[in-house]
């Protein structure tokens, strides 16, 4: 994902990383060849029978370009909201972690019981970005924070981000029945972790439920018929000029087309994903900082490089 500040008026005109324009330059440029054809006909070059069986009047255009209007806003506000939804849960998981995280650093569990359990909860969201997008590296990134007996177990379980969170479940249950932690803190947790499962499931579910394809194949079919047939109506009062505005009738319908086929899928890796790389080393950064203020908190000496913790850029 990239994020950026507000862009000049000349930035706004040229820049294309993060636009959709590379996306769909062999479209632009087929639309604006398909305008010259248009004009030449029109413009008598190819013979006037050609000419007269491809004239069409406007009006009917103007209808078809509402109805394609509806369907683009229509698609594209169901895309966005799949990308919002996405967003939102993601933003859960970063608040339900460092809530883990809190409750871990006051319980008065044992240091290593809560080093490690927290650390579970960064490598449950490092696998549950491997599982949502196909990233094997992030199933290493998942490991760095797992023993090597938990790591062993996770690679057997078929969904391993909720395998991550069944051994904290496990790891809490067993700081129970030793009375590290009393019933109230127990509870609190598996809260906590559950509310972890909850945000994997809803984005399983955005995951495994694409938009329905019909609406996929209305608005591209419509599109195409409109770029194809447009043209012809067009020139007869543009010329040549047809080769601009069929360009840039092409840039609006399938700009809207490609951004609505972007952001349906918010998991992938494209310019408008989301930075889920960088939302997990959000996490890790605020789960370091409870291992140091838990530190502080026991009153054990740290030096100056413990206490500098990196920063983080969203890329």
């Amino acid at each position: 994902m990239i994020v950026r500040t507000q862009p000049s008026i000349f930035t706004l005109l040229t820049s294309m990383r993060g636009s959709i324009v590379p996306a769909i330059t062999p479209q632009i440029i087929a639309a604006a060849l398909w305008g010259a054809l248009a004009a030449a006909i029109r413009g008598g070059f190819l013979g006037s029978q050609i000419d007269n069986a491809t004239f069409f009047d406007f009006v009917p255009f103007t209808t078809l370009g509402v109805a394609i209007s509806l369907f683009l806003g229509f698609r594209n506000n169901a895309s966005y909201d799949r990308w919002w939804e996405a967003r939102k849960l993601w933003g859960k998981q970063l608040i339900e972690v460092r809530n883990v995280a809190r409750l871990l650093q006051v319980s008065g569990a044992p240091t290593e019981e809560v080093r490690a359990i927290a650390r579970m909860t960064v490598a449950h969201s490092h696998q549950l970005r491997a599982q949502l997008r196909g990233d094997v590296d992030a199933t290493t990134d998942a490991s760095r924070f797992l023993s090597s007996e938990n790591v062993q177990i996770m690679m057997l379980q078929r969904n391993r981000a909720d395998g991550i969170i069944r051994l904290a479940a496990a790891a809490v249950a067993d700081a129970r029945k030793a009375g590290t932690i009393d019933s109230y803190w127990s509870v609190a947790l598996t809260v906590g972790l559950n509310e972890l499962g909850h945000v994997q499931g809803g984005c399983e579910r955005i995951a495994s439920t694409p938009l329905p394809f019909p609406y996929s194949l209305l608005v591209g079919r419509t599109a195409y018929i409109y770029i194809i047939l447009a043209p012809f109506a067009m020139a007869a009062d543009l010329g040549w000029w047809t080769v601009i505005f069929n360009a840039v009738l092409a840039y609006t319908l399938f700009g809207l087309d490609e951004l609505a086929t972007q952001l349906e899928e918010p998991f992938k890796t494209g310019d408008l994903c989301l930075a889920l790389a960088a939302i997990c080393r959000l996490i890790e950064i605020s789960v370091a900082e409870v291992s140091v203020l838990l530190c502080l908190y026991l009153t054990m000496p740290l030096t100056t490089q413990q206490l500098q913790l990196p920063s983080i850029a969203l890329t």
